[in-house]
């Protein structure tokens, strides 16, 4: 059985680390409790509050629980429309937002339901959870 403790656990989210918690949000503040080091990263900005390629991590209320903010090099579109290209930077930026935690993660759990940050790209994480619906 795999213990989640000890731990680096990356938890991406479709909704940003804000003000009203949906069960991941209340994931990784419990999941931060066990000991671990959690990383939040919220929906690549799409509002242009960032720049290009900009990831920003910031700690949160809770100890052991950093959010990170971050906006794509590319435009979305180019998942649909040049998926190669798109693949090709998606590949850089997951690498950014590693060095930026100064950690690479034991677990990537996935809430992501537009797989903008793909878990193949995280190859060497031990565990890697795909949950796309949620509440």
């Amino acid at each position: 059985m795999y213990s989640f403790s000890n731990k680096v656990i990356f938890i991406i989210s479709y909704e940003s680390w804000g003000a009203m918690h949906m069960s991941k949000h209340h994931y990784a503040i419990q999941l931060s409790r066990m000991n671990n080091r959690v990383v939040f990263i919220n929906i690549p900005d799409n509002k242009k509050e960032l720049n290009r390629g900009e990831v920003i991590v910031d700690e949160s209320a809770y100890e052991n629980l950093y959010v990170v903010k971050n906006r794509l090099w590319l435009p979305y579109f180019f998942k649909f429309k040049a998926r190669g290209v798109y693949d090709f930077f998606i590949r850089f930026h997951i690498s950014k937002i590693i060095k930026k935690t100064a950690s690479y993660p034991d677990v990537v759990w996935s809430f992501d339901t537009g797989n903008i940050l793909p878990l193949k790209y995280f190859k060497k994480a031990a565990v890697r959870i795909y949950m796309p619906v949620d509440g």
